[in-house]
């Protein structure tokens, strides 16, 4: 008999997490939900590459996940 798959979803996120994709930093996207909406970070902000920005950063929004990335 077959074995059920893992739980899909990682320990401590929701079911459905939003991923909002940026044109250049999603920093100031992210500085913007924490004081508009009173959002909490998620983890670390990765910078990106070029050290010119934020490339990816998550915060929580409520009990809802919310990822933001930069193109």
């Amino acid at each position: 008999m077959p074995e059920p798959a893992p739980n899909p979803v990682p320990g401590g996120m929701s079911t459905v997490t939003a991923h909002l994709w940026f044109n250049g930093d999603c920093g100031s996207a992210i500085d913007f939900y924490e004081t508009a909406l009173d959002a909490t970070p998620g983890g670390d902000r990765v910078p990106a590459p070029d050290g010119s920005g934020i490339r990816h950063a998550m915060l929580r929004i409520g009990d809802a996940d919310v990822i933001g990335s930069a193109r």
